[in-house]
């Protein structure tokens, strides 16, 4: 059965959702490869904002809002490999006396791959890794709204753009987290 939210007293359109990102590119970084040559990959930085506003009675006011600070940088970055290595870096990072002077925090370290699979510039990738984490950012907003319990029947979510959810194998493999 279809309903026609035009014509209905009820208000229906309760909770209304966006993402926005903004990406600069901060500096370029040189690594040693194979061989001895060196290549020189971009640093990028980005701002990540999620909200939700709440609308009751035709009056809307903010409900929810997360913003974040993340940078983008080549996977060689941790050549070694070693598990915790962009999550430390992070630390060091927000301990630094500049950072702290601007009251800027980074919330994490996202790396993108360097592989040679396509013809993506590597500004490319480290923007597509922060736009990932806006929609990752998105999902859990929406997340946090299902297990408060409000959204229902009679008070539906629009999410402005679309909104691209492939649960992870994790929430796959758990039927309770499945059913969000």
């Amino acid at each position: 059965k279809s309903i026609d939210l035009a014509n209905r007293e009820e208000q229906l359109l309760t909770y209304f959702l966006d993402g926005s990102r903004r990406v600069y590119k901060v500096d370029d970084i040189a690594y040693v490869k194979a061989g001895g040559r060196s290549a020189i990959y971009p640093v990028i930085a980005g701002q990540i904002g999620v909200g939700c506003c709440k609308r009751i009675d035709r009056i809307i006011s903010p409900e929810k809002f997360n913003n974040e600070i993340v940078l983008s940088v080549p996977e060689i970055a941790n050549a070694d490999g070693k598990s915790g290595f962009f999550e430390a870096m992070t630390i060091k990072l927000n301990q630094l006396p500049e950072l702290k002077r601007l009251n800027i925090t980074i919330s994490s370290i996202i790396p993108y791959k360097i592989s040679k699979s396509n013809d993506e510039k590597f500004e490319d990738r480290g923007t597509a890794c922060i736009q990932d984490r806006m929609c990752q950012r998105e999902k859990e907003m929406v997340a946090e709204l299902v297990q408060k319990g409000l959204l229902n029947h009679k008070n539906y979510l629009i999410k402005d753009g679309s909104l691209e959810y492939r649960p992870t194998k994790e929430i796959r493999n758990d039927k309770r987290k499945s059913q969000l």
